[in-house]
């Protein structure tokens, strides 16, 4: 049996190294479009061959499966071009022959799901394996976007993808990225290209409503993210993050420092920006409907976000008890007339201009989109910021001159706003953190109409990404942009100051709100951190973690802590 699967991988591999080698150079040469097309059906042939060797080995049914979806992702490559459309793949894809860069892995991949499943195609094991597709095609995709140069060199500033079926543009560099970022939500709309949000985040919020709408929300939101609120915040990410540390690390020990911050990001997240009640109500089980909903932004949801599977089951069920959560706090405020500075406090006393106060569903629903999208950039931004500063004597070095000039290690630890401020440092190599690591890999919209740029058009019903990660790595807006830099964000040299050129927290009208509030709690949990405690990073080899659409570290990323003394 192990013979079986180990025989069906090399099969697999032979035929899809056959495709990229072959098919995908002849693509890339100007050939007539049947002899294209003559060379995509014996591309999908050899596929559909390997795929027919291996069901009648051990794998079965659950290869048929598994090798179906593949065949849909083989469009990648072999799509033939169109007079006035958009360069596809190929160019790149041939320069990767030599070591089956976007196929085979894929292919490995999914066997070795098959494997693990033991194809039993019962009980959701299809769903399983087209979980397992959609991730590796975004996965090797994003990994493909990381080779930044390479990309422009081979693709240009526009080209396109197939995946699940559809194609998908991107555009990169100064111009392409003024045109996404410029284009009018009525013929550029994120809306439609975020509809799979709609079942976590509820009804008539965020993605659920029409533009102008979402702009009073985002004017709601963001009078709780003023500086006095914010010199509030500072104090509570203190108590929060000391208390837990008091319980939790001790003097000494070893943690996962992507584990603990996440943690620490939740606590201090819904203390300052949900509440006290909310906070005390973090339970497990509490945890648990977080983690339901959180799981339900994944691959799989983008493109099915109704499909009948217990992932949205568990997905709707959660929704359903936060919002009661919420309703709870809601009733009681006002049968008690509790006033409590904080974002229910003041989505509670917020009114639309043309219907009045907002609907209780829909406090609850920006309540948890608010929590979701800040705790998970959040989250995997500081364990980036904790890993660079750790991996960097220099930065380590300078990060500390800076704590001990502001907050004097000689003094009692008494952090404010204005201290916090005066951390310029310690923002840039946040900054830059984001421009190496940022946490979303790509931001997407919908055309709703044919979208002219230069000499293509981008067909009406496509999706159309810029790539943070691409856009940050461009020489033409940061130089020397593979290293670590902090110093680049400096007065004195002031990169990243063109337009559209740092889009960690994106660009624009959909531009992140949580950014001011992302740096004030990632300094200070971190400032906290390295007044307590020396580090020692023990993993050494930290890579990104493709798998999922937000680029966190591989886990675990384990550090050794101990008294600071000085």
């Amino acid at each position: 049996m192990p013979f079986c699967g180990i025989r069906g991988a090399v099969l697999l591999t032979v035929g899809s190294c056959w495709l990229e080698t072959g098919v995908a150079q002849r693509t890339c040469e100007s050939a007539p479009p049947r002899a294209v097309q003559t060379s995509v059906d014996r591309a999908y042939a050899s596929v559909r061959y390997c795929a027919r060797r291996i069901a009648d080995g051990w794998l079965q049914e659950g290869a048929r499966v598994c090798f179906f979806a593949i065949l849909c992702s083989a469009s990648i490559l072999v799509a033939p071009f169109r007079s006035n459309s958009v360069p596809l793949l190929p160019p790149l894809a041939a320069s990767f022959s030599s070591n089956a860069f976007l196929i085979s892995p894929l292919c490995f991949r999914l066997v070795d799901c098959a494997v693990r499943c033991r194809v039993a195609v019962e009980n959701g094991v299809e769903i399983m394996l087209l979980h397992s597709l959609l991730i590796s095609l975004l996965s090797y995709f994003s990994l493909f976007l990381s080779r930044s140069l390479l990309v422009l060199l081979q693709c240009g500033e526009l080209f396109r993808v197939r995946i699940a079926g559809g194609d998908f543009y991107f555009m990169a560099g100064s111009d392409a990225q003024k045109v996404f970022y410029e284009t009018p939500e009525e013929k550029l709309c994120a809306r439609k290209a975020y509809s799979f949000t709609i079942p976590v985040f509820g009804k008539d919020v965020v993605y659920d409503c029409d533009h102008t709408t979402f702009g009073h929300q985002r004017k709601f939101v963001s009078s709780s993210l003023t500086k006095k609120r914010f010199e509030v915040y500072v104090e509570q990410i203190v108590q929060e993050t000391e208390a837990y540390l008091d319980e939790h690390w001790g003097k000494s020990g070893t943690h996962d420092l992507l584990d603990e911050l996440n943690t620490l990001t939740v606590l201090t997240s819904t203390r300052t920006l949900q509440g006290q009640e909310v906070r005390s109500r973090f339970t497990r089980e509490f945890a648990q409907l977080y983690n339901d909903l959180d799981r339900a932004l994944g691959a799989i949801s983008f493109y099915y976000p109704n499909l009948p599977i217990p992932l949205h089951a568990r997905r709707d069920k959660a929704r359903i008890l936060i919002g009661n959560l919420y309703q709870d706090i809601i009733n009681k405020r006002r049968m008690t007339g509790e006033i409590t500075e904080d974002m229910i406090h003041t989505l509670m006393n917020s009114e639309y201009p043309d219907s009045g106060p907002v609907p209780d569903d829909q406090i609850a629903g920006m309540c948890v989109a608010l929590l979701l999208a800040g705790q998970h950039t959040s989250n995997v931004t500081s364990t980036w910021t904790g890993c660079h500063i750790l991996s960097y004597p220099e930065v380590l070095k300078k990060v500390m001159e800076e704590q001990n000039r502001i907050l004097p290690f000689s003094q009692p630890f008494n952090i404010d706003f204005d201290k916090y401020k005066q951390m310029t440092y310690m923002a840039n190599v946040i900054k830059e953190t984001l421009r190496v690591r940022p946490p979303i890999i790509m931001v997407v919209r919908q055309t709703e109409e044919d979208l002219p740029y230069k000499n293509y058009v981008i067909p009406k019903g496509s999706l159309v990404g810029v790539s943070p990660a691409l856009s940050m790595s461009l020489p033409e807006f940061y130089s020397n942009p593979e290293k670590f830099d902090p110093d680049r964000f400096s007065p004195e040299r002031g990169e990243g100051n063109k337009p559209y050129s740092y889009l960690a927290f994106s660009a624009g009208r959909h531009a992140c709100i949580g950014e001011k509030f992302a740096y004030l709690q990632i300094s200070v949990i971190w400032a906290v951190l390295l007044r307590r405690y020396k580090f020692e990073l023990v993993t050494k080899d930290i890579r990104p973690d493709y798998s999922t659409l937000i680029i966190a570290p591989i886990g675990p990323i384990t550090v050794n802590y101990s008294p600071r003394t000085e």
